[in-house]
């Protein structure tokens, strides 16, 4: 029998109770990791455009605001990339917690000695479907920006905006499992886990939608704390996600070996 978000969430609290200090360590560490490669970001784009405006003595801010955009969006695909695989290990250790099995921080490099090429396919394939999905916001608002007083332009705008993020969504919703499933099965390649997760998420993908609305007041919550919140709302969060999974693999009912396949 499927489980509700109530008996999810009931699921995470019990698993939680007296576990929180390695998920909360493993949150501090991940949010670190997001601040610093966040910083690197902003040092590299910054002083590479500065650097060449100087040595060219190219000044315009159209022309580097372009060159700056494309090279923010390159270093950050970069970047995303690399904190992909530290997240993959966040999610091992998660999946070994919820099965109680043994599970430490040093599971956050779990990613770097699996086949983390498979993580990079995943979260590579992820992102172009993404793009894609955003590509009538994109055209909606490159009319809009030429035609700034156009009534119409603005209504293709907003039109697309709303159409890109449902399907943005619908992408998610179909990607959802493919990480944990990869972490799950070290022998699985990146396409297989990106079938199987469309596969298992028919039928499960509005439980999921639901599910990940209603962490929506708790977020508004952890965020009026200055972020504090955070430390017990992420693992919170990623527990509830995580016995989502287990659940659709039919595993809450029935106990499978970690590699039976599915």
């Amino acid at each position: 029998m499927k489980k509700t978000s109530a008996m999810l969430k009931q699921l995470a609290r019990k698993s939680l109770n007296g576990r929180y200090s390695i998920p909360m360590c493993v949150t501090v560490i991940t949010l670190l990791i997001g601040v610093v490669t966040s910083f690197i970001i902003f040092a590299f784009t910054g002083g590479y455009t500065a650097f060449i405006a100087s040595a060219t003595g190219n000044y315009s801010s159209h022309t580097f605001s372009i060159g700056s955009y494309l090279l923010t969006l390159l270093t950050s695909l970069i970047v995303s990339l690399i904190t992909s695989i530290v997240s993959a290990g966040v999610t091992k250790m998660y999946i070994s917690f919820c099965r109680k099995d043994a599970y430490g921080i040093g599971d956050i490099g779990y990613g770097f000695t699996h086949h983390p090429d498979r993580i990079i396919i995943v979260n590579l394939l992820m992102f172009l479907c993404t793009v894609l999905a955003e590509v009538p916001m994109i055209i909606g608002m490159i009319w809009w920006i030429a035609n700034p007083y156009n009534g119409a332009a603005l209504a293709t705008f907003i039109i697309g905006f709303l159409i890109s993020m449902v399907l943005t969504v619908i992408v998610s919703l179909y990607f959802f499992l493919a990480v944990y499933l990869l972490m799950d099965h070290t022998d699985m390649k990146a396409i297989e886990a990106i079938q199987t997760s469309s596969r298992l998420m028919k039928g499960n993908k509005g439980r999921c939608f639901y599910l990940q609305l209603s962490f929506i007041g708790w977020n508004i919550l952890a965020a009026f704390t200055f972020g504090i919140g955070y430390l017990w709302l992420i693992p919170y969060t990623n527990v509830t996600y995580t016995f989502f999974y287990l659940d659709v693999i039919g595993e809450l009912d029935i106990t499978p070996a970690a590699d039976q396949p599915l």
